[in-house]
């Protein structure tokens, strides 16, 4: 999800370990590879800038008067008012 679906992530490939299974391993080599790509290439400038915009995304819902803060908020008034 994080690597297709919001682009922040590299999917890395598991090692084989059989008829179309995986022991769930990640080789160094894959682990190096990725590391590289997110810190020289361009997918790992995507990736940085995306964390960005999602960092600044997050600051604007939990400011002060942010949607994100406005329902929690709302939420905990109703809990409030419930364990009156």
């Amino acid at each position: 999800m994080l690597s297709e679906g919001v682009g922040l992530a590299l999917a890395l490939a598991l090692r084989p370990r059989g008829r179309s299974r995986t022991d769930g391993i990640v080789s160094r080599e894959e682990v190096a590879a990725a590391v590289t790509e997110l810190i020289v290439e361009a997918k790992g400038a995507v990736a940085r800038e995306k964390a960005r915009e999602l960092r600044e995304a997050a600051a604007e819902a939990w400011a002060p008067e942010g949607p994100s803060r406005n329902a929690f908020q709302a939420v905990v008034g109703r809990w409030k008012k419930a364990a009156s």
